[in-house]
């Protein structure tokens, strides 16, 4: 068994402060999450993208070498709040193929990916679904000319069978 930590547990610490939480005292930045990671003497984390303050070629490659000399496992996370919206959005569509390239460049061989959230629950499954099923093929074959698998996340919306 391997343990690992999801940097959205650091949510509040990275600035997304809830209705009914209290703001902490201070913020944590991205770097300080990845040097606070070391002290944790885990096996592994998952990178929320949502906090990732930049996408650039040089910064990917700083996380991927700090990830690289920890000896980490890493998850590339994408989608947080709302996903694809129940297969609505496809500009969230194209920033998630954007996001394997990201994935890749961190090291990351699981790419956790969101159909939608508590939002979109109590609209009509099927044509989501519908929707969904062309998104996440296309993105499939994308992220496995990577050798990156996707794990879609029951994000509050879909049950085991509507997912499979």
């Amino acid at each position: 068994m391997k343990v690992g930590i999801d940097s959205y547990c650091y949510h509040r610490l990275f600035g997304e402060v809830y209705a009914g939480q209290d703001k902490p005292d201070k913020e944590l930045s991205f770097e300080d999450f990845l040097t606070k990671l070391d002290a944790l003497q885990i096996d592994g984390v998952s990178l929320e993208s949502c906090f990732i303050p930049k996408f650039d070629q040089s910064y990917l490659n700083s996380i991927k070498a700090h990830l690289d000399a920890s000896g980490m496992d890493r998850v590339y996370a994408w989608g947080h709040p709302d996903g694809l919206e129940g297969g609505g959005n496809e500009q969230a569509f194209d920033d998630m193929i954007r996001h394997i390239e990201y994935a890749n460049q961190i090291g990351a061989k699981v790419m956790r990916v969101v159909g939608s959230s508590l939002l979109f629950r109590f609209e009509p499954h099927g044509p989501q679904l519908e929707k969904l099923t062309r998104m996440f093929s296309e993105a499939t074959r994308i992220a496995a000319g990577y050798d990156i698998k996707l794990a879609v996340e029951n994000h509050i919306d879909y049950n085991s069978d509507e997912i499979l």
